[in-house]
């Protein structure tokens, strides 16, 4: 399903079916014609598709506690990821937004010793850049692209960042 998957662009669902319900082999296909048609995903204007979930990059520079708010306001919340695919979309739909890999929230926070996402979906994937979490300063909250790179930090959650949201569709 991967490469299914992958054809889409990781945009889009795909529907899978074979090329005829008829079996022509009697019960043993040894070869199976398959053919895909690619879906636009059903995001509200102004959300990308992506994995089955619908996210949207907002410039506006707010702490992690109120673009949260903002997130809830949209029907949803800071945006959780959960593999490397994931991860390299989100920073993807920033740059295409903002020209650049703008810091960004994103909504994992400490919670006391254990990391969690917002969301309530299991803290199972992190990129954290070496060194991190630090916790330097009381930094427990999740922000990604420090200073544009490839970088996930725990960061002050008063500080000012752009952030992503998600949602179902």
């Amino acid at each position: 399903m991967e490469y299914v998957t992958n054809r889409c662009n990781w945009q889009n669902s795909c529907t899978v079916e074979a090329k005829s319900p008829v079996d022509p082999c009697g019960g043993i296909y040894k070869y199976l014609e398959v053919f895909y048609t690619c879906q636009p995903g059903s995001c509200r204007p102004g959300w990308t598709w992506s994995g089955g979930r619908c996210f949207i990059f907002d410039s506006s520079q707010k702490n992690w506690t109120d673009a949260e708010s903002s997130c809830k306001t949209l029907g949803g919340h800071l945006a959780s990821f959960h593999s490397t695919a994931e991860y390299t979309f989100i920073r993807e739909l920033i740059y295409t937004a903002a020209g650049s890999y703008t810091p960004a929230w994103v909504g994992g926070r400490e919670n006391g010793t254990v990391w969690m996402w917002i969301d309530g979906s299991q803290f199972d994937f992190i990129n954290w850049a070496k060194g991190e979490p630090n916790n330097a300063g009381g930094n427990n909250c999740v922000q990604i692209n420090l200073k544009g790179q490839d970088y996930v930090n725990d960061a002050g959650c008063s500080h000012q960042f752009s952030f992503v949201c998600v949602r179902d569709p």
